[in-house]
């Protein structure tokens, strides 16, 4: 049978998504190896509110079923944080998938460098995570962050080829 791949699972699971990308960076790593798993302390983490499956940890994906599962768990969410492996982040397009990747990090990140401080972390509260996840949805979608554009320069930068 052929090897399967949790970016593979997560597009076969979402007909509207035509990009995934996955990535197992120390930041998410230490993250998804976390109990509590992504925590709405920052900005970031905000515009994913609601947006967060997660998958344990079977060993390397490589089997039908296991690809099956995640695929259940992606069906109404547009980020994976699969437990001890990585992130994965599925949206119709690069720059979507790109950008929810960016926030997805820049969140884990922020949050990793609060707790490490051991001080008592300030929650912020459903009622406040709802409504500024309904203000950046409608924000995100009517401007561009200029993310994309600098990313594509970055990397012409460093292989143009890619294009191709």
């Amino acid at each position: 049978a052929p090897r399967r791949s949790s970016s593979t699972a997560g597009l076969r699971a979402r007909p509207d998504a035509n990009c995934a990308i996955h990535v197992h960076t120390a930041v998410g790593v230490a993250i998804s190896g976390l109990k509590s798993g992504l925590r709405m302390l920052s900005q970031s983490a905000l515009r994913l509110y609601g947006r967060i499956a997660y998958h344990e940890f079977e060993g390397i994906t490589e089997t039908a079923a296991e690809s099956e599962r995640i695929g259940r768990e992606l069906a109404d969410k547009p980020v994976l944080i699969l437990r001890n492996h990585g992130l994965l982040t599925v949206a119709a397009s690069a720059r979507g998938a790109y950008r929810l990747m960016l926030y997805l990090y820049d969140a884990a990140r922020a949050q990793l460098m609060m707790e490490a401080t051991g001080q008592p972390l300030v929650e912020i509260s459903r009622a406040v995570c709802e409504h500024t996840a309904a203000q950046q949805a409608h924000t995100d979608a009517n401007r561009d962050l200029g993310d994309w554009a600098a990313a594509l320069r970055m990397l012409d930068k460093i292989d143009p080829g890619f294009r191709n």
